[in-house]
């Protein structure tokens, strides 16, 4: 049974894999992007001239958005590609952003003499906030479309 399955997180969420490349790709693409970004010299980020420019907790509302991209295109990924509820997928996209998020903090403790970055937990919390954020939405726009289909639905027999 487990022959065709790719497993995250142990056994507990082995699934089957279905064929969608765009997707798998998008998000793998991304997740590569995010780790580059979260190993640049802090160097690049604080260039003097647009320093009269500064937004406050800028650090923090990327790495909100980096993450809540990052759960939105894994959400998509599960959903197309296995059979997880929705329950589990959002476990597991919630999961992934915290765990991808500290090893991303961990590789900036560990590289510090080379790129000049810190561990942070507030980034993590942003990680893990803005992939809450998405999963909420998401999940609060589901909701919204479901109900307005029964709506229509009910309207649909009422006039029959």
């Amino acid at each position: 049974m487990l022959e065709n399955c790719t497993c995250v997180f142990g056994h507990f969420f082995c699934f089957p894999m279905k064929r969608c490349r765009f997707y798998r790709i998008a998000f793998v693409s991304w997740t590569v992007f995010i780790m580059i970004l979260l190993l640049l010299p802090s160097s690049l980020f604080s260039d003097r001239k647009i320093e009269a420019i500064t937004i406050p907790y800028s650090d923090k509302i990327v790495h909100f958005f980096l993450f809540s991209v990052f759960a939105f295109l894994l959400n998509i990924c599960l959903k197309r590609e296995t059979n997880l509820d929705r329950g589990r997928i959002v476990l597991v996209c919630i999961l992934s952003s915290f765990v991808y998020g500290l090893a991303g903090e961990v590789l900036q403790y560990l590289t510090y003499d080379l790129f000049k970055r810190t561990f942070n937990l507030y980034d993590l919390l942003a990680d893990v906030l803005g992939a809450l954020f998405i999963l909420g939405f998401l999940e609060s726009r589901k909701k919204k479309m479901n109900s307005e289909k029964k709506k229509t639905d009910s309207e649909k027999k009422f006039l029959n």
